[in-house]
């Protein structure tokens, strides 16, 4: 295997306000911190996102105004042709002595499915959100994510040990942050009681319907008339982790793709000091 950490040539990546992070297995992988951006709804990135949902899933929104509200966008580009192959949205507040993470949107182009990048980008993030957050002095961290897809739901509930603890399990103490961000975002769960289960967050995105047959760990969590399908219902997860936690997690996995060395120097965004 391949690594480098300089960026190669490529219209959508090779920008001086784009953060290299990893090269590896034919992909790099960048960090755009949108606060340093003058006009995200306008950048050549955000714009190859944008096509590369739209061949994922149905978009229901503006997705330029979308990212402009983010804090970051993490994105893998294909060596061999430029081409954006995947993406994470993250945003980031403070509330307290935490930071609140969510997870605001992560797609995979379909050209590029089964090559490793949701979970490349995914420990990627983690390990670049550990060193923004260390350097802001933030030890404690909310990480919420809001999806309608089984993909990511089995994922989240294979990982939950490393995220623990998680709403899975501490359903009392992680209900507050939950209906929190139900109440900032005007969501509606299908259950005023259980704040889990949101209800019609993104209805009509998928393209490809998945069975819950194809999920049975998912499927045992999810109430009987939860509809991911069509009426786009979605899975809010919660975790509450300890920073020096989840980062001895994320350096063990990225192992498989970087060295120690190289693992240090993961960070969304090395020049900025505050939330």
């Amino acid at each position: 295997m391949s690594i480098d950490l300089e960026p190669v040539a490529s219209a959508s990546a090779n920008r001086s306000d784009s953060q290299c992070l990893l090269s590896a297995d034919g992909y790099s992988y960048y960090a755009l911190d949108l606060a340093h951006v003058d006009d995200p709804t306008s950048h050549p990135v955000v714009r190859c996102c944008e096509h590369m949902e739209a061949a994922s899933w149905n978009p229901q929104a503006n997705f330029a105004q979308y990212i402009a509200n983010c804090s970051f966008l993490l994105y893998a580009v294909h060596e061999r042709d430029g081409a954006t192959a995947a993406f994470i949205a993250l945003t980031v507040w403070q509330e307290g002595d935490r930071a609140v993470v969510v997870g605001e949107e992560a797609m995979v182009h379909p050209d590029h499915r089964r090559a490793g990048l949701s979970s490349k980008t995914g420990w990627l993030a983690i390990q670049g959100l550990v060193a923004f957050l260390g350097r802001n002095g933030l030890s404690h961290a909310y990480g919420v994510v809001l999806t309608c897809s089984p993909v990511l739901m089995d994922m989240l509930w294979r990982y939950r040990a490393a995220l623990a603890p998680t709403s899975f399990d501490a359903h009392d103490a992680l209900e507050p942050v939950a209906r929190d961000y139900l109440e900032r975002f005007g969501y509606r769960p299908l259950d005023q009681d259980v704040p889990w289960f949101v209800e019609g967050a993104f209805p009509g995105c998928t393209k490809q319907p998945r069975g819950r047959e194809e999920f049975p760990a998912v499927d045992a969590l999810l109430p009987p008339n939860f509809d991911y399908n069509t009426r786009g219902d979605s899975l809010l997860f919660v975790c509450d982790v300890k920073v020096e936690t989840v980062a001895a997690f994320a350096k063990m996995m990225l192992r498989q793709w970087c060295d120690a060395e190289q693992i240090t120097r993961i960070d969304l965004a090395p020049g900025r000091t505050g939330i």
